[in-house]
């Protein structure tokens, strides 16, 4: 069965080719020592309003996964990420930074459908080649959907060498058509290490390379006994490449920072101003999908999370 719905699957992967800067996000995880070599997460970042189905390869565009040293595979793990729970883990800590492919999370309820995948090769020789298969989930499953960075999982590898390859990517849009992304290639010397990289933040972690949306500032703005927020935006979600905030009454006259950073935390517009009225707008220089807003007001500071 499961065959057969990959093969219905396949042939429609070329309805609508999508271009976008590179969407591969590779993860460098801390395991703490618990295993030997690195641990990365693969993941996808997808446009708004897009849900993924399916990681595939054909004879246009062969799926390959290659780890230069043997990849650490639990002797109660799976290749599909659908033995990983917390009760097994907890006899078994090692467990948590076992190697598999999935979409959305590995969890034993969200097991990836699969054909055309000698897994043998992977258990064995720690690589993945098909050119005439995929792992996939059905269309309608809550883990096709990404998380509010707009990444969604792939798959996580353990090793004492590189892993890299090339995957193929299909997934419906917002208004239900298809689309697929192809050749797109990763390799773990591109990891980063998520983090929050405002040194204004609790937690702020100085070995961070990409903002992970995690900044805490609860301590700072509790010791600063404010009476107001600084800022809220409206509508929200934003409308006509407008930024409308309303500026506490506190802040009026005070010069105010204000940075957007997208879903990878790239700084994609700044500002400078003063608030004279508690209603500010300024135009918004960055294209739909989800950011993080900051304003800055002396030692006060405060996020919000915006969608366009």
């Amino acid at each position: 069965m499961r065959f057969i719905l990959t093969t219905l699957l396949l042939p429609f992967l070329i309805l609508n080719v999508q271009a976008q800067d590179d969407p591969i996000l590779i993860e460098a995880v801390d395991n703490g020592g618990i295993v030997s070599g690195n641990t990365y997460r693969l993941y996808l970042v997808l446009e708004e309003g897009q849900s993924l189905h399916a990681i595939f390869g054909d004879d246009m565009d062969q799926l390959m996964i290659e780890s230069e040293e043997a990849l650490f595979q639990h002797e109660f793990g799976s290749h599909d990420g659908s033995a990983m729970n917390q009760a097994m883990i907890s006899i078994y800590p090692d467990m948590e930074f076992d190697s598999f492919i999935t979409i959305g999370s590995p969890e034993p309820d969200n097991q990836a459908w699969h054909a055309g995948i000698d897994w043998n090769s992977w258990n064995e020789e720690s690589n993945l080649y098909t050119n005439n298969g995929a792992w996939f989930v059905l269309p309608d499953a809550a883990f096709t959907q990404p998380d509010e960075q707009l990444k969604i999982l792939l798959g996580q590898f353990t090793s004492s060498g590189a892993v890299f390859g090339i995957i193929n990517a299909q997934g419906n849009s917002e208004d239900q058509s298809q689309w697929q992304l192809r050749g797109l290639e990763f390799h773990t010397d591109n990891a980063q290490v998520f983090g929050c990289m405002d040194p204004e933040a609790d937690n702020y972690n100085q070995d961070a390379t990409y903002e992970d949306g995690s900044c805490d500032f609860s301590s700072s703005i509790s010791t600063l006994n404010s009476t107001e927020d600084l800022f809220s935006v409206h509508p929200n979600p934003i409308e006509d490449d407008a930024l409308n905030m309303e500026i506490g009454s506190e802040y009026l006259r005070q010069r105010i920072v204000m940075e957007v950073f997208d879903a990878a935390g790239k700084l994609v517009q700044k500002e400078d101003f003063q608030a004279m009225t508690k209603n500010v707008s300024l135009k918004a220089h960055f294209e739909p999908g989800i950011y993080t807003v900051r304003l800055t007001a002396g030692q006060f500071t405060q996020q919000a999370r915006v969608v366009r």
